[in-house]
């Protein structure tokens, strides 16, 4: 859930710190690849690059995110953390199951001294009604691929991280997980969206070619199928089960 920039910075401070995967599975979704969102400054760019970063990637940043971060580096004291207290007294709904989430949530951070746990997967909790996954879906597609427009930088960040990971000897599979029924049609039949979706999917497969890396793309794919989801983007856990049987199976063939 987050751009390839971030991915290169795991992999360069895993280097640095002397140790490195055998396998690498990245995360590979149009979404991420959107310079007309701002979801990149505001998450990695103001809380996860480390200065040394920046500046060795200098030229795929502009002069206004190298302001940004600095700014946020130099003068930045406090992260406020969310408070879980008051997220629950606003959800009116006993049965919301985001409140059943941010139970198991509290529960979990409070046994474990504060150590985050992600909300999903949860084992109970999918959406049942199609017409709620169809409006879903819809807000999915216009919050997440508003006025897309490809960023060249990710994926010039993309073609570092499997240079990084060739160079180590590690064993990459690219992976796109896949969607809704009602999402992946609405993105398949976007009548601006679908051929900016199209020139994407073209330049992955070009760039997995070109660095001989297999690409999984589980949104058409003739053995995996799965169509448990907790909203339009988000796969349930029972998709979960079977999507990493196909990815561990397609380490097992690559290692040999």
């Amino acid at each position: 859930m987050t751009a390839p920039a971030y991915y290169y910075y795991i992999l360069r401070s895993l280097e640095d710190r002397g140790v490195f995967p055998h396998y690498v599975l990245i995360e590979t979704d149009p979404f991420q690849y959107n310079d007309a969102s701002g979801a990149f400054q505001k998450s990695n760019l103001s809380l996860s690059f480390s200065l040394k970063f920046i500046l060795e990637n200098q030229s795929l940043f502009t002069n206004e995110e190298i302001s940004y971060f600095l700014g946020r580096w130099l003068f930045a004291t406090y992260k406020y953390s969310p408070d879980l207290a008051k997220t629950k007294k606003r959800l009116q709904n006993p049965d919301d199951p985001f409140l059943k989430a941010f139970d198991t949530l509290d529960e979990y951070q409070k046994k474990n001294r504060g150590a985050g746990l992600s909300i999903i997967p949860r084992e109970d909790w999918y959406e049942r009604d199609f017409a709620t996954l169809e409006v879903s879906s819809k807000r999915s597609v216009d919050w997440v691929y508003g006025n897309y427009k490809i960023s060249e930088r990710q994926f010039e960040f993309l073609e570092k991280t499997l240079e990084l990971a060739e160079k180590k000897g590690a064993v990459i599979l690219l992976v796109r997980p896949p969607v809704s029924r009602p999402m992946q049609k609405m993105l398949d039949t976007h009548p601006k969206l679908t051929p900016l979706l199209n020139r994407w999917q073209e330049r992955i497969e070009e760039i997995s070619k070109k660095h001989s890396v297999r690409y999984l793309d589980l949104s058409r794919h003739d053995t995996y199928y799965c169509n448990t989801f907790v909203d339009g983007a988000h796969m349930s856990l029972d998709c979960y089960h079977p999507f990493m049987v196909e990815v561990m199976r397609n380490f097992s063939e690559l290692s040999k």
